[in-house]
């Protein structure tokens, strides 16, 4: 591999969706999960509309459960806060086209694990990863 290769790969960076950051309540940890799978380090992004949704379910969830992996996931995301950047831009459509837009417009792979969202990413030619299985093993749809 060839050293503009490594530079490209070093300035690729992740956008998490919501529901890959409720995994963290089960022991996954997807920001140390990419970093191992890929021996390099992208640059990580949380939208500000993720944390938005993460602060609604918090507000509307009666059940343990959920409160409990909302919790978890913010935790981890203030815990972390250092490895990660905010992308404070104001969307006022649903979370999962404002991933699509930002992915798209900033050139960001994405992270998700909702089958609809992953199918409207690859049509719109952004790569994805995902989390399968209990090992929560992290799969592209894309060669990256």
């Amino acid at each position: 591999m060839g050293d503009s290769e490594i530079v490209n790969k070093e300035k690729e960076g992740v956008v998490l969706d919501t529901n890959i950051l409720l995994y963290i309540y089960e022991g996954f940890d997807p920001l140390l999960s990419i970093v191992e799978r890929f021996d390099y380090k992208p640059d990580f992004y949380i939208h500000k509309a993720v944390i938005n949704e993460l602060m609604t379910i918090r507000g509307r969830e009666k059940g343990f459960a959920k409160a409990a992996r909302v919790n978890v996931a913010l935790q981890y995301l203030d815990k972390f806060s250092n490895s990660w950047k905010l992308i404070d831009m104001e969307c006022r459509k649903r979370v999962d086209e404002c991933l699509l837009d930002t992915a798209k417009e900033m050139k960001l792979i994405l992270m998700t694990n909702d089958s609809r969202l992953k199918e409207k990413a690859l049509r719109s030619g952004i790569k994805v990863l995902y989390i399968q299985g209990k090992g929560k093993i992290i799969k592209s749809l894309v060669p990256l």
